[in-house]
């Protein structure tokens, strides 16, 4: 699926938005906060890839976190990118603190939980970059 502000693909469980847009700003934090909460609707896990930003003002960085919050969506979102910039404002915002920021697609997909073997027996194994890693809980 694509969309004015992003593509949209499924991988298993997990629905990988990448945006195709050079910012997000005042001029489209709220129409793309909307289509990007209505592409993620559903899906137990998303990543949504910030690669192609080059700029994000407050309204932008609401509509980032607002994804990572959780709310109205229940999926578990993951952010990536390779851009320098994003990475710095994280970094400036101090937001890498709170929010993690993952090199690619791939690595925010692996450090999502994965169900083991014993999920058959209502036990449930934690992925490697969770702090639950090697712990079982039922």
């Amino acid at each position: 699926m694509k969309s004015l502000f992003f593509e949209r693909e499924v991988t298993g469980q997990t629905v990988v938005i990448t945006l195709t847009v050079p910012c997000i700003d005042c001029q489209n934090a709220a129409q793309l906060t909307q289509a990007v909460d209505d592409a993620i609707a559903g899906s137990k896990n998303a990543v949504i890839d910030l690669s192609a930003l080059r700029y994000f003002d407050v309204s932008g960085f609401a509509a980032i976190l607002h994804w990572t919050a959780g709310e109205p969506s229940p999926a578990d979102v993951r952010l990536c990118t390779q851009s320098a910039n994003v990475r710095a404002l994280f970094e400036l915002l101090r937001a890498d603190a709170v929010v993690a920021l993952y090199a690619s697609a791939e690595e925010a997909m692996d450090s999502f939980p994965r169900l083991a073997m014993g999920a058959a027996a209502g036990q449930r194994s934690w992925g490697q970059g969770s702090p639950f890693a090697g712990k079982i809980a039922s």
